[in-house]
């Protein structure tokens, strides 16, 4: 008789595969590198808009904005912008 394997239809053995710690660590490394992009771009757009912001603040006597606040600022209100989406639900 002849056994016949259609992929719905393995061993125990093959549905447990593991992976060695270097599948892991690209994982974990595509992670941080995203992040870091992220961040990098955040700074990057952060540095115009900001001399905008200073640029159309400066004759209404409006506080002047560093790069990094209003990265920081970007950043905070991305967080929050997840927050309020995880309890609305959309």
């Amino acid at each position: 008789m002849v056994a016949i394997k259609f992929p719905g239809n393995r061993d125990e053995e093959e549905r447990e595969e593991e992976h060695d710690p270097a599948y892991y660590f690209g994982i974990i490394l595509g992670i941080v590198g995203f992040c870091v992009l992220g961040l990098a771009a955040i700074a990057a757009l952060s540095w115009p808009l900001s001399w905008l912001w200073n640029l159309a603040a400066g004759p209404f006597d409006i506080p002047e904005l560093i790069w990094y606040e209003f990265a920081a600022g970007w950043v905070v209100m991305i967080i929050l912008i997840r927050i309020v989406k995880n309890f609305t639900g959309n």
